[in-house]
């Protein structure tokens, strides 16, 4: 029987890498990260200088309570340190806050998710549409 190489069998030596680059839920509600914390039913993070600006981008916002649903943090802490502010923004959600957001999020998911058993999305998106051009239309009567 052949024996592996001696360099084979020595540990290898781990070399640290920089953190990934992570950011909160942001301006782009078109962002997988809003709608992938429903599939799993984890609490959404956003910076608090963004959250009015993602609430009036967001969908359904006749149906989805957004800011219920939304953990702001601030931007201080973001700055001094990613991971740090956001464990901190989890580990200071009381139990409270946590037992809100969870089960809004599994009221919702079918309101915000297409692939889940059903889905809500759909009329949601219809009646949204149909808003926004009623809306148009609205607007568009008023200047002529």
């Amino acid at each position: 029987m052949r024996r592996a190489p001696r360099a084979a069998t020595r540990p290898v030596r781990r070399t640290r890498l920089p953190p990934p680059p992570c950011r909160p839920a942001t301006l782009r509600p078109t962002n997988d990260r809003i709608f992938a914390a429903f599939e799993v039913l984890t609490p959404i993070i956003v910076l608090e200088t963004d959250l009015e600006p993602l609430l009036v981008t967001l969908p359904f916002t006749a149906t989805v309570p957004w800011r219920k649903l939304l953990t702001p943090i601030k931007r201080a802490d973001w700055d001094r340190g990613p991971v740090t502010a956001l464990r901190k923004a989890v580990w200071s959600m009381e139990g409270a806050r946590w037992q809100e957001v969870v089960p809004l999020m599994k009221k919702h998911r079918a309101d915000v998710l297409w692939g889940v058993e059903d889905s809500r999305a759909v009329r949601n998106t219809l009646k949204e549409a149909k808003f926004l051009l009623e809306r148009a239309e609205s607007e568009s009567s008023e200047q002529n």
